[in-house]
């Protein structure tokens, strides 16, 4: 058989839409597994970050919004590997 490489699936609206259903399913359930780590300092910038990512949306800075979701997830998601979330990562002080 020749060699081909790789055919990469077109993406359409189905697929992004079940991605996010699936995100939304565990980005909760890895916030949950990071609250066993947050310490007061934390949770301050947890709430710090929710409180401007409301006002960014408030204000339709989707840009900003954008730049602190990341930042938020930056927070927990490492976390939330500790805890399985992505496979055998070392503990690195998280």
């Amino acid at each position: 058989m020749p060699r081909r490489g790789y055919i990469v699936k077109p993406i359409t609206l189905k697929s992004v839409n079940d991605f996010f259903e699936i995100m939304f399913l565990l980005e909760p359930e890895a916030a949950k597994l990071s609250s066993r780590e947050r310490t007061d300092l934390v949770r301050k910038d947890f709430d710090g970050l929710v409180m401007k990512m409301k006002d960014a949306l408030k204000s339709e800075d989707y840009e900003s919004y954008t730049a602190l979701n990341d930042q938020f997830h930056s927070l927990f998601l490492p976390r939330s590997f500790r805890y399985g979330m992505k496979g055998d990562q070392d503990d690195k002080g998280l």
